[in-house]
C-alpha cells in the first residue's frame, strides 16, 4: 500500500511538473509574439502579409 502511494505521488509530480512546463511555453510564446509584434514595423507587417498570400496562391 505504501509503495503504490509513493508511486502515484511521484506520477502526480512529473504531471504537475509537465503541466508547469506546458504553461511557461505558452507563456514565453505569449511574450515573445507580443515582442515581435512591436518591433515589426507597419511597412514590414504588410510585406510579411503580401508575401504569405503570395506563397498560398502559389500552393493553389
Amino acid at each position: 500500500m505504501k509503495e503504490r502511494a509513493e508511486t502515484e505521488i511521484e506520477q502526480e509530480r512529473k504531471k504537475a511538473l509537465n503541466d508547469i512546463k506546458d504553461e511557461i511555453g505558452g507563456m514565453a510564446l505569449d511574450i515573445a509574439s507580443k515582442v515581435v509584434e512591436r518591433e515589426i514595423s507597419e511597412k514590414d507587417h504588410r510585406q510579411l502579409i503580401d508575401e504569405f498570400i503570395q506563397n498560398v496562391g502559389e500552393q493553389s
